[in-house]
């Protein structure tokens, strides 16, 4: 027979030769596996039980033990030497793993549990035979307190020593300590007396009111009552040596002392259903009596900062400040006259200047002392500087030629927070105030001009002082270049950035007729390269992309190099469907800009296209180019092309009126009324009868606080044609356009999805206007049409509305938009921040949509302006902002 052992069961399988031998001594093996297994898991033979200490044995035992070890073993180890351990029984060795959990708050409250798993070699075990102990820490309030007692002081300018509680024994507490004093003036053998109420509180135990619900006894009182015998304690509580009536444990009154035994109590001897018998709140009253013969001191005197105005109103607004005082208690106050009035403030309104202000400290023994001061109310900000844009002047015929250039000459209204007489310099020296220039200055000068206020503060702006010698005084008699810049049908563009480079440096502005003039060295090579990116939406509506989708189709082709340039929105050189889609996402607000493209383009007037039919069968000439320059050149001028715009309807100059917009009818969207509910969804079909137009645009505006917008549904009109850009003003922007589409009846053109946020009738939730992009149509003849909506048969009109000037703020010009319900006459007033009228226009406008241009030299003074539409029905008034 063969014996196995725990040893084999590890060392499995095992390999056993049987060899049987006859009586003739002959003999034969076999071999056979012997699986040896062991399938009895480890058996709990004793698991130690809970137990419960005191929060104060395990910060003293095992707090810094437990936490030097290790996790796992080593903390479970820790714990053995005082709780036991599991033991277990196996008939082969089992591996015991024990893990520690321990779970306590900050006033070290809570548990700490050892859990062991025993498992043999075999990989045995069974989680009955797990061993849980829960070792349960319990927070016991057992710290004392002694407070201070009741003294009489002699008070000087430092604060006496009025003593403070001193807190012992409080390992596992959070104690915090405060007082709330009240004064009495009234005192037999004092000055006057301070009656200190001290609050200690043990926030580990305070139960759920914050209160006295124990009356503490000191220990003095409990000896007196003979209680602390009982659990034979000795009266002296904090060690100090005696039994006073200033010492106190939290919850101790006389023959009720909860101990650890009682620390899961839930009431006795306090009386919050807690799991502690103690409130943690302790009182007492220290009496302080003060004698005081010293006057107050002033520590640091009494000087006040300057009270800095940095705001556009020049007066401040504050409280003047508590000095510092030496003195021996807190209870100081303050007499306070000024200039201003009496009482530190607040003070509104302060104009710049010096205040006196006198402090008065009295304490409360009526010993005072006064300090005085000035108060100076100072202007900080700097004034707003504002140049012209760039001055152009003339040589004197003097000798030798020159001219002389103000600093104040370059003052375009600069303005201050503060009145006083602003100074103008060409530097921060106020005395700097002119410059002379010369031949050696004919062209452009920077210059930087400065503004000084009546108070010292300081700002500059930078702008172009540009000489000039047309009357050919210089001895150099150099020759200039000079051009004007006009629109294909001979309209002058105006502010055109004209840069001149080479072998001089210039640039200038193209002026309201689109002219420009360098004076340039003679014998020199320039070339002149004209740029104008802004305001792309100028002259650019849903027409534009009726035109170009008929070019595109063949239907009727541009008739000229400059309209097709116009027409590639996307500067790919040739005109495809994506330069419909850059020009509709212009029109619809999506785009402020064309991505690849300026606003305009400039081509060499001269330049002759080599096929009309492809301005781009070669790189066409937009810079022009001088050699040698030795006499005037007087006709460098420019074909200006306004990207988008085929049909001419950009506004070059402000002296042009654009486009003809006389209406010859009206495109009527039906829509049918309805009372929307709150909460509800509906689809708002628009439709049109015998709709029969090239295409339409039109602004609508939705009621924000009625309906939301949800989306689109599919019609004539899809998503491409919508604009969602402005949701968040209540606004949606529509272009549609198609050549080939004439519907008879009434027809469903599209269909947008609204949410109503309340009951509204739809009527009065939705409106066609041209607040952004302009309503209008284009019948078959390219005529154009208003755009209207008709509830239930019924059209409404476009309501009276004054738009946002459009660029605001602007510098150069501005459009003031405004809509009319008829055809009538109306004025626009506009008038500056004091209410002085800067400048009124008026005249007869059309039913529908209609503007005013304005620009800079139209106004003499710039800031905040208002500006005032009124008609015989009608007004409205908005606000705009002229900057340099």
């Amino acid at each position: 027979s063969i014996t196995f052992n725990c040893c084999d069961v590890a060392n499995s399988p095992t390999m056993v030769v049987f060899r049987a031998v006859d009586y003739a001594g002959n003999t034969n093996d076999c071999m056979v596996q012997v699986n040896v297994n062991d399938k009895t898991p480890p058996v709990l033979v004793s698991c130690p039980a809970n137990e419960r200490v005191s929060c104060d044995w395990y910060a003293e035992f095992l707090e810094t033990q437990l936490a030097n070890a290790a996790a796992g073993q080593e903390q479970c180890d820790v714990l053995s030497q005082y709780f036991g351990d599991a033991e277990y029984l196996d008939n082969c060795p089992a591996n015991i793993d024990c893990s520690v959990s321990i779970n306590l708050d900050q006033c070290l409250e809570g548990t700490v549990r050892r859990t062991w798993i025993a498992e043999d070699g075999s990989g045995n075990t069974n989680s009955s035979q797990n061993c849980n102990q829960t070792i349960f820490v319990d927070q016991v309030s057992d710290f004392v307190v002694e407070f201070p007692e009741d003294i009489t002081v002699e008070c000087g300018t430092d604060v006496p020593d009025f003593g403070e509680p001193t807190i012992f024994y409080e390992t596992c507490e959070l104690v915090a300590v405060s007082f709330e004093d009240e004064v009495f003036t009234d005192v037999d053998s004092a000055c006057y007396k301070i009656a200190r109420q001290w609050t200690v509180i043990n926030w580990c135990v305070v139960g759920d009111e914050i209160d006295q619900e124990v009356e503490e006894d000191s220990e003095l009182a409990m000896r007196l009552a003979n209680c602390l015998s009982i659990i034979n304690l000795e009266c002296d509580l904090d060690g100090d040596g005696d039994c006073d009536d200033r010492t106190f444990r939290d919850s101790w009154a006389i023959c009720n002392l909860p101990d650890a035994a009682h620390a899961n109590d839930i009431t006795n001897p306090d009386t919050d259903l807690d799991d502690d018998p103690w409130d943690g709140y302790i009182t007492y009253e220290q009496v302080i009596k003060v004698n005081d013969t010293v006057d107050p001191v002033f520590t640091d005197g009494c000087d006040i900062p300057d009270v800095c105005i940095s705001d556009n109103t020049c007066t401040a607004d504050f409280t003047l400040p508590t000095p510092n005082i030496d003195e021996c208690s807190s209870f100081v106050t303050f007499a306070v006259t000024s200039d201003l009035g009496n009482g530190f403030g607040p003070f509104t309104g302060v104009i710049p200047g010096q205040y006196d202000v006198r402090y008065v400290a009295m304490d409360n023994c009526n010993n005072q002392t006064a300090c005085e001061t000035v108060l100076n109310v100072v202007d900080c900000k700097k004034p707003t500087p504002y140049c012209k844009s760039g001055i152009i002047v003339e040589l004197m015929d003097v000798n030798p030629p020159m001219v002389e250039v103000w600093a104040s000459d370059l003052d375009a209204n600069s303005f201050d927070n503060c009145p006083g007489t602003l100074q103008f310099s060409f530097s921060a020296d106020v005395d700097d105030i002119g410059i002379t220039f010369d031949c050696d200055d004919v062209g452009n000068n920077t210059v930087e001009m400065w503004v000084t206020d009546a108070a010292g503060n300081q700002d500059f702006c930078i702008t172009t002082v540009t000489i000039q010698d047309n009357m050919g005084l210089c001895d150099d008699d150099d020759p200039s270049i000079a051009g004007s810049i006009n629109t294909e049908e001979n309209e002058g563009v105006k502010d055109v950035n004209v840069q001149l480079s080479g072998f001089g440096q210039a640039s200038v502005m193209t002026d309201d007729d689109g002219t420009f003039s360098f004076d340039v060295e003679e014998g020199g090579d320039y070339s002149i390269i004209p740029a104008k990116d802004d305001d792309h939406l100028n002259g650019v509506t849903t027409y534009d992309l009726v035109l170009i989708t008929k070019h595109i189709l063949g239907v009727q082709l541009l008739d000229s190099p400059y309209k097709m340039i116009a027409a590639d929105a996307n500067n790919s050189k040739t005109i495809t469907t994506f330069d419909l889609v850059h020009i509709r996402k212009l029109i619809l607000y999506i785009d402020d800009k064309f991505p690849s493209n300026t606003s305009w383009r400039f081509v060499d007037k001269y330049y002759s296209f080599p096929n009309t039919t492809n301005p781009w069968a070669e790189i066409f000439h937009e810079v022009t180019n001088y050699n040698n320059v030795d006499q005037d050149v007087l006709d460098a001028d420019f074909i200006g092309v306004k990207i988008g715009d085929v049909n001419g309807s950009a506004t070059p100059n402000f002296a042009s009126e654009g486009e003809d917009r006389t209406m010859v009818g009206s495109l009527v969207f039906n829509v049918e009324d309805q009372r929307l509910d709150a909460g509800e969804t509906y689809t708002v079909d628009f439709k049109a009868t015998d709709f029969d137009v090239q295409g339409y645009q039109f602004t609508m505006n939705f009621d924000q606080n009625a309906v939301e917008f949800v989306g689109i549904a599919p019609a004539v009109a899809t998503a491409e044609n919508f604009g969602l850009a402005l949701l968040e003003e209540g606004v949606i922007t529509a272009s549609w356009n198609d050549d080939d589409v004439s519907l008879a009846g009434d027809q469903v053109i599209f269909s947008l999805e609204f949410k109503a946020t309340e009951d509204v009738k739809l009527s009065d939730a939705i409106s066609v206007n041209s607040r952004y992009t302009v309503a209008e149509a284009y019948n078959t003849n390219g005529e154009l049409l208003d755009v209207e909506l008709a509830f239930n048969g019924n059209t409404v009109a476009a309501a009276f509305e004054l738009y946002q000037n459009t660029p605001n703020p602007f510098s150069k010009q501005t459009i003031v938009g405004f809509t009319l319900p008829e055809a009538s006459t109306a004025k626009l007033t506009i008038t500056d921040v004091s209410g002085k009228v800067v400048k009124i226009l008026e005249g007869d406008f059309a039913k529908g949509y209609n503007e005013f241009k304005l620009q800079r030299n139209d106004f003499t003074s710039k800031g905040i302006m208002y500006y005032q539409l009124d008609t015989d029905t009608d007004s409205a008034t908005k606000m705009m902002i002229l900057i340099d």
